[in-house]
């Protein structure tokens, strides 16, 4: 018998900072004629509370499982299959956790950017999950694996398995290839016991994950769960199609809709459409009728873009949000314009992005 229930608590709540992939620097010159500190806090409860649900089951492990998330991943979990940090399989009730991000809404409000290191990735698709007993994080049986189904409209064959990594701490996190030489070391650490303060490195582990192609699905097969509770499915993009690079983007951001002249702290957000992908420039900005500000990082020539910039009024609390498309070029300064609008308008304008 499998119960499902809904938590209202995102994994931003539950792993706070770890969803910042890429904070690019940037200058900033304000036009404005107050000089009001920005909040970033203001912005990442903005998203919070826009970012979609946590999901919670619980399954007999005894028994094979089938679950289905919201966003329609399919996860195949087969009897016996989950054991403890000793290797014993488990019994009793485990509560399985899932977060599907699988759209450019997805990436923004829960903050997990398709980006690996400094590389923008293709995106498939990307989730977190993990199963626990007694408050263990449990792990795959050996010769056991469990089979995720992430729906896609539109297979590519070329896409690959990446895993989240955070080797330093949450700021660092980052997709890494699942197949990277740098993974086939193990660092056990504390989500085994949280009295130890030693790390074990296991230098003869490899993670096993594989992927495979249905019509309007992949087929992820994970058979490690140590290393990580995050996956996705990406390719890098091929940079060598381009024209070349720009190495700094003027931006000009206005509220002409800010009738109430407050200071509206906001992010800045860059959108590859065509690789359903999304990167952040800044989470750390305010802006009462018109601000200037220059990103300094390496934008490919050619590429097709949306900049969206998301605020809130630091007085009233109103949701700001505005967008630009624009061809990237060697002269590219778009010019975002934001307005106010509900917190269900602004879910809608990035579904519809």
């Amino acid at each position: 018998m499998i119960i499902m229930n809904y938590k209202s608590t995102s994994i931003r709540t539950i792993m706070l900072g770890a969803i910042a992939l890429s904070i690019f620097a940037a200058s900033c010159k304000k036009d404005t004629q107050e000089t009001t500190k920005s909040d970033p806090a203001a912005i990442d409860n903005l998203l919070s509370q826009l970012d979609s649900e946590t999901q919670s089951f619980t399954i007999d492990p005894s028994q094979p499982n089938t679950l289905t998330g919201a966003d329609g991943t399919v996860i195949h979990i087969p009897a016996n299959a989950l054991v403890d940090a000793n290797g014993n399989v488990v019994s009793g009730n485990v509560t399985i956790t899932l977060k599907e991000m699988l759209s450019i809404k997805d990436q923004i409000t829960s903050g997990f950017s398709a980006t690996c290191n400094d590389s923008i990735l293709k995106s498939g698709g990307q989730f977190f999950f993990e199963a626990n007993a007694n408050g263990q994080k449990l792990n795959v049986a050996v010769n056991q694996e469990i089979t995720f189904e992430i729906p896609a409209e539109k297979v590519d064959t070329t896409m690959q398995v990446f895993i989240g990594n955070n080797p330093k701490g949450d700021e660092d996190f980052t997709w890494l290839p699942a197949d990277d030489s740098a993974n086939a070391v193990l660092v056990v650490d504390s989500v085994w016991n949280n009295k130890d303060t030693a790390w074990n490195v296991v230098n003869s582990y490899q993670p096993a994950y594989g992927l495979e192609f249905e019509l309007g699905k992949y087929i992820m097969k994970v058979s490690d769960l140590y290393y990580t509770s995050y996956f996705n499915v990406d390719q890098f993009i091929d940079y060598a199609t381009y024209q070349g690079w720009v190495s700094a983007m003027p931006c000009t951001i206005t509220a002409t809709g800010n009738t109430e002249e407050e200071s509206i702290d906001f992010t800045v957000k860059l959108v590859y459409k065509k690789y359903g992908a999304s990167e952040f420039f800044t989470n750390q900005g305010v802006v009462v009728k018109s601000t200037n500000m220059t990103v300094n990082d390496e934008f490919p020539v050619g590429e097709d873009v949306v900049v969206l910039v998301i605020g809130i009024g630091q007085k009233s609390k109103k949701t700001y949000f505005g967008k630009s498309a624009f061809k990237i070029a060697n002269e590219s300064a778009p010019t975002i314009n934001v307005s106010s609008m509900s917190d269900a308008e602004l879910l809608t304008a990035l579904d519809n992005l």
